[in-house]
């Protein structure tokens, strides 16, 4: 990700996904408003809302309400490491 939150002037925040398919080729991205990180208390919870534009499809809908893994801290869902440090 290039640039996590954008805030506008109306106070809600989105968040770009910018990607390439497996070959390497297609540039891809996904466009979500509104979005929102919780705190340490929530998991670090994503919660973006059904407002999407692109060209990925809704490919990160299976992420939205999850928690983001820390260094510290496992919050996902995947069984493997997410946090690379």
């Amino acid at each position: 990700m290039y640039e996590i939150v954008q805030s506008h002037d109306n106070g809600v925040a989105e968040v770009r996904f910018d990607m390439i398919t497996r070959n390497g080729k297609i540039p891809l991205y996904q466009t979500y408003t509104p979005f929102s990180i919780g705190d340490a208390t929530t998991a670090f919870k994503i919660t973006f809302g059904p407002q999407s534009e692109g060209t990925a499809g809704e490919s990160f809908s299976y992420h939205n309400n999850a928690g983001f893994t820390t260094k510290d801290r496992k919050n996902d869902l995947y069984v493997g490491s997410s946090a690379n440090w």
